[in-house]
């Protein structure tokens, strides 16, 4: 879903992206599974914190910070991932939280 994110492309558009990705694998969304979550992901953008809800409306824009959040019921198991990245252009100077975050986790 990462490579796949665009600018200008609607974090609804993402989302059904994603909704393919777990068909093929034959896994459920776990959020639309177990509590009618409206989207397939999570993909929060900017100041959301988490949970963002997928939206037509919402366009992905340059050098914002995103965040995609998978979780997935696969024959009685549940997972869940998640990523974060800089759309586009730095612009903005988010790549340095995202390096930061992910050293911090290569280090536990």
């Amino acid at each position: 879903m990462c490579d796949y994110a665009k600018v200008g492309m609607s974090t609804k558009e993402l989302d059904e992206y994603g909704a393919k990705i777990l068909e093929q694998f034959g896994a459920k969304s776990a959020p639309a599974l177990t509590y009618n979550f409206p989207g397939w992901t999570c993909i929060s953008v900017d100041n959301e914190f988490c949970h963002g809800v997928p939206s037509a409306d919402r366009l992905l824009q340059e050098g914002e910070l995103i965040n995609i959040d998978v979780s997935a019921e696969l024959d009685g198991f549940w997972a869940d991932n998640g990523a974060s990245f800089v759309i586009g252009a730095d612009i903005h100077h988010h790549q340095k939280l995202v390096d930061a975050s992910k050293e911090i986790l290569q280090k536990r």
